[in-house]
């Protein structure tokens, strides 16, 4: 796993570093093999580093992985590690409020 800065010239610095090592050791990455991730870059950006770079596009469970952190937090507040979903005395959105505006000031990752 390689992580780069989430340009083009940075994918590209990478790549120069694996064709040197290429040239030490014979061994060599397989572009057509290789998945990237791309995340908190333009659109841009990504489109300009699909274009130059023939990485098949992954996608990271982000936003499935929030939702079920999102499910935990108000059974954890309520009822601690046995994580029930029952017993809550307070909706999870007053509880994400402000607490000038009478929550507890928990963020709320979905928004």
């Amino acid at each position: 796993m390689v992580f780069v800065e989430g340009s083009r010239e940075s994918v590209q610095g990478a790549l120069s570093v694996f064709e040197e090592f290429e040239a030490w050791s014979g061994l060599s990455i397989s572009l057509e093999k290789s998945t990237i991730y791309i995340a908190g870059v333009s659109v841009e950006e990504k489109r300009s580093i699909l274009t130059n770079f023939k990485f098949a596009e992954g996608e990271l469970p982000v936003r499935k992985c929030i939702k079920e952190i999102e499910q935990m937090c108000p059974a954890f507040l309520w009822t601690g590690p046995l994580l029930k979903n029952t017993n809550a005395k307070v909706a999870w959105k007053e509880i994400c409020k402000a607490k000038s505006e009478g929550g507890l000031g928990i963020r709320d990752l979905g928004k």
